[in-house]
């Protein structure tokens, strides 16, 4: 029999989604939640709250349909001039209508993009023929809308129009829009057949009018919708099912030595507290509407790979995100130029970055030959190999930066650095006038600050994985400073969280690290110095775990994305992989970072090698000798990771010495944080 009209429900029927209806909800609610981030009414902390505002507005808005005689229907662009009305707390500026189309339009790009089309509904539908062929929907976005959603997957020409319920504010599951339809196209009941996959309003209802009524709902299409539905439940369903989703893909991948697999798995088990810092770049960027963003060396190189990957048509949730670059920075290469005066009080700015250096180090940060200056280092009974200790109390130094010789020369090359650094922020875009976004991995925010000096005209605002609480004192006007991670200026100190350098290691560039500028051909490059056996490490083991980091990026991306999921909702779990990494280390990883060199350019002034600690002889001699003890002070100070110590191919009892003084350090170290924590709220409050 060929019908005179047979009309299709759209959804789970024509298309499907790939993720629950109500993520859609949620992601405009995020969406609107970036948008407008200073002016929602109080209460409204996360995209969640705005999303249950929206939910209890079409409740509302449904009563009053059906007190008007209609069904409870509504269509969404009135809902969301409700919404902002409701959420917001000063009056927009800008046109409400036009604002609430916007985001409408919004919401619309996104269903685009999470549906996909049936794949057994054409053939289904050859087998139930009709003269006239239309689409019936109970959906509140119109059908002009729902016509692009169809045309977007090719769907169009089978159903160039349709009718939907919040057109003609009837709807399928009162009976009334079928009533409607049959009206509008002059056919009776026995003319009409209606597909559907929704038991009740495209079956029961349909059947109960006289309409030929076919239930389509594929066995497995519908298993993989309620599995998909599933994940919206709950966000640890939702994190649960991403993690057993890597490890199943990665479970296919072969060919990889033991150490080569430890690491891609130990990237795939970490993913999500990258994954989450990269998420709160793209909301914070967004909120505090920066121009373009920075990725520091040498850690910004991986984070500029992962965000390529989790955004890789620069948008989020309806936002276009900044431009962003990778800029070849250090805190090295950098902190000579910031330098304003040759000055006891500005060159404690590098004193303390350690309180043991080599006094040629400060040579080499200022970029000057010391041979100019042997008379005066020789008056002042100052070697170039000497150790010194607290550089800033030692008076032999406040007369070298006092002789006008020296300062004249310093002052000189200092001014000469600055043009030079300034030239190459100018190239990549960093201009006075600008508000820009820097990312890095964290700790002192030492490179912004740094650039915040050379380039006073420019605004930046830093996001990093974690902060410590000592940058308090030193916050510049032009630098703003977020952490997704552990942010020590407002939080407690965790035990758990003593060492970073592990976290250092596995976000580690192969591309060596910045150590000046140089003009070639009026353009400024970067210069690099790059460590063969550093490189090799990264290459056996760091770069296996970025892949495994990038792999779980891969596959979870999207997912994220078609869930609305916040950074916020990953802190928690970002930080306890953060903890599990520190403190319950793999083998492999405990080996690579004893393994790889690192250069203490602001001490020693040379490479060392955490593998190589002091003998018990020489940790018992630190008791009596002043020298023996500044080596083992290094030697924490330079590993840091308690951990890293079990690695190590000594003795037990070797071992349990060394386990036993880094514990006493690290109390020391907590207990003068603390300390300084505490002065700094007296200093506050009697401010």
């Amino acid at each position: 029999m060929i019908y005179k009209l047979r009309t299709v429900d759209v959804w789970d029927t024509l298309i499907r989604r790939t993720c629950n209806p109500e993520t859609v909800k949620l992601a405009t609610a995020l969406h609107v939640f970036l948008r407008f981030p200073h002016s929602l009414g109080v209460g409204l902390s996360n995209h969640w709250h705005l999303y249950e505002k929206r939910i209890e507005i079409e409740r509302i808005m449904a009563r009053e349909a059906e007190a008007t005689g209609y069904d409870g229907e509504y269509e969404f662009i009135a809902v969301f001039r409700r919404w902002l009305e409701t959420i917001l707390r000063y009056p927009l500026s800008q046109d409400l209508d036009g604002i609430a189309k916007e985001i409408a339009e919004n919401e619309l790009r996104f269903e685009i993009i999470n549906t996909f089309p049936d794949d057994g509904i054409i053939d289904f539908l050859a087998s139930h023929p009709a003269e006239k062929t239309l689409y019936l929907s109970d959906f509140y976005m119109t059908s002009a809308m729902v016509d692009r959603i169809l045309a977007h997957h090719g769907l169009n020409t089978l159903f160039p129009q349709g009718v939907v319920s919040c057109d003609v504010m009837l709807n399928k599951r009162s009976g009334r829009l079928f009533k409607y339809i049959q009206q509008m196209q002059n056919v009776g009941s026995n003319e009409h057949i209606h597909i559907g996959d929704n038991e009740y309003s495209d079956v029961e209802i349909p059947r109960q009018l006289g309409v030929t009524a076919i239930h389509y709902l594929p066995e497995a299409d519908h298993r993989a919708r309620i599995e998909r539905d599933a994940l919206f439940s709950s966000r640890d369903v939702l994190f649960t099912h991403m993690a057993e989703s890597a490890r199943q893909a990665a479970g296919s991948l072969g060919n990889r030595n033991d150490d080569a697999k430890a690491a891609f798995q130990l990237g795939l088990q970490a993913a999500p507290l990258f994954i989450g810092y990269m998420l709160f770049i793209a909301e914070r960027s967004v909120i505090d509407n920066v121009e373009k963003l920075y990725f520091f060396t040498r850690e910004g190189e991986f984070f500029y790979r992962l965000f390529d990957v989790l955004f890789p048509d620069g948008k989020y949730v309806g936002h276009d995100l900044p431009p962003r670059i990778v800029l070849a920075v250090s805190r090295y290469a950098t902190l000579a130029a910031s330098l304003n005066a040759v000055t006891l009080d500005e060159f404690n700015r590098i004193f303390t970055i350690g309180w043991q250096q080599r006094f040629s180090t400060l040579f080499e940060i200022l970029g000057i030959d010391p041979c100019d200056f042997q008379p005066l280092l020789r008056r002042l009974n100052l070697s170039l190999e000497e150790i010194i200790l607290y550089p800033q109390n030692d008076p032999r130094i406040a007369e070298l930066l006092d002789d006008p010789a020296f300062s004249s020369a310093v002052s000189a090359n200092l001014a000469k650095k600055k043009v030079l650094i300034r030239r190459y922020l100018e190239q990549q875009g960093y201009v006075p006038g600008k508000k820009v976004g820097v990312v890095d991995i964290g700790w002192r925010g030492s490179i912004q600050d740094n650039l915040a000096r050379i380039a006073p005209e420019c605004k930046t605002v830093g996001y990093y994985i974690g902060l410590w609480s000592y940058i308090v004192d030193h916050q510049l006007p032009n630098t703003i400073k977020h952490a997704f991670g552990l942010d020590r200026r407002y939080e407690q100190y965790p035990k758990s969280f003593e060492a970073y350098q592990p976290l250092e290691l596995l976000c580690n560039s192969p591309n060596g690290s910045v150590v000046g500028y140089r003009n070639k051909d009026g353009m400024v490059f970067p210069l690099r110095e790059i460590n063969e056996e550093e490189n090799a490490i990264f290459n056996d083991f760091i770069l296996q775990f970025q892949n495994g980091v990038v792999y779980a990026t891969k596959l979870q991306g999207p997912l994220l994305m078609s869930h609305a999921v916040m950074s916020q909702e990953m802190r928690d779990m970002g930080l306890s992989i953060w903890e599990k990494i520190v403190s319950r280390p793999i083998e492999q990883l405990v080996k690579a970072y004893c393994a790889t060199p690192e250069h203490d350019v602001f001490g020693y002034g040379d490479y060392f090698k955490r593998g190589q600690a002091p003998s018990i002889t020489h940790i018992l001699a630190a008791i009596v000798s002043n020298r023996r003890r500044h080596e083992v002070i290094q030697y924490i100070r330079r590993t840091q990771w308690t951990e890293a110590l079990h690695g190590l191919s000594i003795g037990r009892f070797h071992k349990f010495i060394l386990v036993c003084i880094f514990f006493l350090a690290h109390q020391y170290r907590r207990r003068i944080i603390l300390r300084k924590k505490a002065a700094n709220r007296v200093v506050k409050k009697s401010q």
